[in-house]
């Protein structure tokens, strides 16, 4: 499930209901909750929700294509547009992280599951997706992930690589991603979710 907060601070939650894999969204509006679905008719998975400008966004794994997907809609809109981001591999779209910057630039980590490696995506106001790999096939396991932004809108991904059982930092150093080992196997993180977030000086959590 997932969380945000719409424009006038109410909560909205994105969740799967189990009995037929599919998005449904509560939206509380003064006293009352309200219920609608994203999709229907195909099979959904690790929802996460965000907000850009007037746009309400759910990133979702779509169990059908096997790819990851996008779904919008304005916040006085009824009906909900979807699009597939990335399916570019047998299985790829677990985990989906998204991030909004102040520009309203989109940024999304997830996972392809099919080659063990860690996707990131950016996309600014009125462009295209820009997709590349953090991790290399199979070096790790990445089990658990999580993306923030720094002051200056910059994409660090945390994740958990259950090869080893350590947690690791992928930085973009301006042409590559470059992971550094955080935590190393002395410690059990097995089934720990993992979330990263960065000070006001800059360093990273």
């Amino acid at each position: 499930e997932s969380l945000i907060l719409d424009y006038n601070g109410q909560p909205v939650i994105g969740f799967i209901h189990k009995s037929n894999d599919e998005i449904k969204i509560f939206r509380k509006n003064g006293g009352n909750w309200s219920q609608e679905s994203v999709v229907s008719g195909q099979t959904e998975d690790d929802v996460a929700l965000a907000r850009e400008g007037n746009n309400e966004l759910v990133f979702f794994f779509d169990a059908d294509e096997r790819g990851l997907a996008l779904a919008t809609k304005p916040i006085s809109g009824s009906n909900w547009s979807v699009s597939l981001i990335d399916t570019a591999s047998a299985v790829v779209g677990d985990q989906p992280r998204p991030r909004v910057a102040a520009d309203g630039t989109l940024h999304v980590a997830y996972v392809d599951i099919s080659r063990s490696l860690i996707k990131y995506g950016v996309r600014t106001p009125g462009g295209t997706w820009e997709l590349s790999e953090v991790t290399p096939d199979f070096e790790f396991n990445p089990t658990t992930i999580d993306l923030a932004l720094d002051t200056l809108d910059q994409p660090l991904i945390a994740f958990r690589d259950a090869f080893v059982d350590s947690i690791f930092l992928a930085e973009w150093n301006g042409t590559a991603w470059e992971s550094d080992l955080v935590e190393g196997e002395s410690a059990d993180f097995t089934g720990v979710d993992l979330n990263l977030v960065i000070s006001d000086l800059n360093s990273p959590w």
